[in-house]
C-alpha cells in the first residue's frame, strides 16, 4: 500500500514536472518567434544574446524533453553510450 502511494506521488510530480517545462520553452519559443510584444522581444534578445541561433533547437529540444518526461519515456541506453554519445554529437 505504501508503494502504490510513493508511486501515485511520483506519477503527480513527474506530470507537473513535464509541465512546467513545456509551458516554459513554449513561452520561448513564442518570444522567439516574435509574439508577446516587447516582453517577448526582451526576452528574444537576451536569449539569442546567450546562445545565438541554436536557441531555436534548444527551445524545441526542451519541448521534446517535457514531452518525453510527460509520457514517462525512458532511453535504455548502457552508461558507456551514454558516456559516448556528447562525444559524438561534438565530433
Amino acid at each position: 500500500m505504501n508503494d502504490l502511494r510513493r508511486t501515485r506521488a511520483g506519477t503527480g510530480n513527474r506530470i507537473a514536472l513535464g509541465v512546467l517545462i513545456l509551458l516554459v520553452s513554449l513561452f520561448v519559443f513564442i518570444c522567439i518567434c516574435g509574439g508577446f510584444g516587447g516582453v517577448g522581444e526582451m526576452v528574444s534578445d537576451v536569449l539569442l544574446g546567450f546562445f545565438g541561433l541554436a536557441d531555436y533547437a534548444y527551445t524545441l529540444a526542451l519541448i521534446v524533453t517535457a514531452l518525453a518526461v510527460f509520457l514517462n519515456f525512458r532511453v535504455r541506453m548502457a552508461a558507456p553510450q551514454i558516456v559516448q554519445l556528447p562525444v559524438l554529437v561534438l565530433i
